[in-house]
């Protein structure tokens, strides 16, 4: 489930290898698919807080 952030210009989602056996990481990135950030490793249900 990707969220906007509260200005509306990034998004935050959870990608996960299509294995099932690797853990989720927690990225934020532009709405135009830049500047792909890695907030966290292993880890679900991202938020802006």
């Amino acid at each position: 489930m990707p969220r906007y952030s509260l200005d509306g210009f990034r998004i935050i989602f959870v990608n996960r290898v299509n294995d099932d056996l690797s853990a989720p990481d927690i990225f934020t990135v532009d709405l135009d698919g830049k500047n792909r950030t890695k907030l966290f490793s292993n880890a679900f249900l991202p938020d802006w807080k």
